[in-house]
């Protein structure tokens, strides 16, 4: 894959937060490599904006760069070039997009390996879902007669699916072999493993592997079927996470069909992702109402008799190294408003109605789609936990059974996850950034996986 894809994989998005703290700091380090001095001093205040602002895929690019430091000068084209692909990332203020992107997941991957080896596994699952929650899936019984005939025909088309990558036709007859073999595997849990591997194989006969990641991720698959016909439960979670990363990696529709509705939204959500995407740049509902509250706010300066300067209208506002667009801050705030009033609703938690956990679960999700797309990271990594625990906690309430997430002790967790949410947004509110959410997140992952 050509690295400098990453300029069509990553458009601008007019309403995202720049981190003009980060870009600077990466131009400093590259003016550092090309004269010859070290380019430390800029790589780290880059990492330091980049955790501040909860770009956590950046934090680990940044830290890739920063342990090839020392081989710098020797690998200098490969190092001003990730550097150079890491800013103009930054520059499309496109935090989702920049999680999701492959061509920017390989330069991070060339990195790892320069700086560690030949032998080290980099899974694009650890750049993409990096502090994400992710649930476990389960493995639906089957007898032992039915999984062997399956696994019989699992290994004799994975050897054509990983053998045709030249010969399309191989490749397509064997993944619709693996995708009849996650069918007949699958159950009715929404958190089935081979419900979600499916998906992942018609993904890749309709795009074909991007990734060696892919043709691992079908090989892990065969595993599976080890662990199972062993009596596994369960199924191990990086491949969970390797398996909804690449449905999230495809989840982006092309720039020239916004309109195109996400392909796997539903199935994405049942594993906590909100997909959301990046607004369109031109004549956005919101950019429309940031240029009439702009131009409201001149008329009402004129009427004032206010000139020069003082006519000027401030259209930033400041979140710690995040520089958001007054229109599209007023707006998260409008949206932050609607759904923690959903979510701090206290009646929901003592409610035993699906409709309700489902309601949160849904304005949670809005939260966190919202928040990806101002450029605050760990905000919409919280809020994509707490909808995750909701949602799991309507599907226990829909089922009639009994559920950790629906106890007192998932009513505490909940609770304490929406605090934290609120705790957030009031910072985010007086232009502060957000405290270190990592341990809000960690307690709605014990939750959900004793669920």
């Amino acid at each position: 894959m050509d690295a400098h894809s990453i300029r069509f994989e990553i458009g601008f998005n007019p309403l995202g937060g720049a981190l003009p703290d980060a870009e600077q700091a990466i131009a400093d380090a590259r003016a550092a490599v090309r004269t010859g001095a070290d380019p430390f001093s800029g790589v780290h205040r880059a990492a330091a904006a980049f955790r501040s602002a909860g770009w956590m895929p950046a934090v680990l690019f940044t830290e890739a760069i920063d342990a090839c430091s020392p081989i710098a000068h020797i690998q200098s084209r490969l190092y001003d070039g990730a550097l150079a692909d890491l800013a103009h990332a930054v520059a499309m203020r496109n935090l989702p997009a920049l999680t999701r992107s492959a061509s920017l997941f390989e330069r991070y991957r060339s990195l790892r390996v320069a700086a560690e080896g030949e032998g080290v596994h980099v899974g694009y699952e650890t750049f993409a879902m990096a502090g994400r929650v992710v649930p476990y899936a389960t493995i639906a019984a089957v007898s032992d007669k039915d999984l062997s005939a399956v696994r019989t025909r699992y290994e004799t088309a994975l050897l054509g699916a990983l053998r045709g990558g030249v010969e399309r036709l191989v490749r397509e007859a064997a993944l619709i072999e693996l995708e009849w073999c996650a069918s007949a595997l699958a159950g009715a849990d929404p958190l089935d493993i081979w419900r979600l591997a499916g998906a992942c194989m018609h993904l890749l006969r309709e795009h074909g592997p991007q990734l060696p990641d892919d043709r691992r991720l079908l090989a892990g698959f065969n595993m599976l079927l080890a662990d199972q016909a062993g009596g596994a439960t369960r199924a191990p979670r990086e491949l969970v996470r390797s398996a909804v990363a690449l449905l999230w990696r495809a989840s982006i529709p092309p720039s020239d069909t916004p309109e195109r509705p996400v392909e796997y939204d539903g199935l994405l959500r049942d594993y906590g992702v909100a997909v959301g995407r990046p607004p369109s740049p031109v004549d956005s509902p919101e950019t429309l109402w940031e240029q009439a509250a702009t131009r409201d706010e001149i008329q009402s300066r004129i009427a004032r008799g206010l000139t020069g300067e003082a006519l000027a209208v401030d259209r930033s506002r400041f979140i710690g190294p995040l520089v958001v667009a007054a229109g599209a801050y007023e707006d998260f705030l409008a949206t932050a408003d609607a759904s923690m009033a959903a979510l701090g609703d206290a009646s929901r938690l003592s409610s035993m109605r699906t409709s309700d956990a489902a309601q949160a679960s849904e304005a949670a999700f809005r939260m966190a789609a919202a928040s990806a797309a101002l450029g605050l990271g760990q905000v919409g990594l919280l809020a994509d936990a707490l909808a995750l625990s909701w949602r799991m906690r309507a599907r226990a309430l829909a089922e009639a059974r009994e559920s950790i997430l629906a106890s007192r002790i998932g009513d505490t967790a909940l609770t304490l996850g929406t605090d934290a949410l609120r705790g957030a947004l009031l910072r985010i509110a007086a232009g502060i950034p957000p405290l270190p959410l990592d341990q809000s997140i960690a307690t709605l992952q014990e939750l959900i996986d004793s669920n």
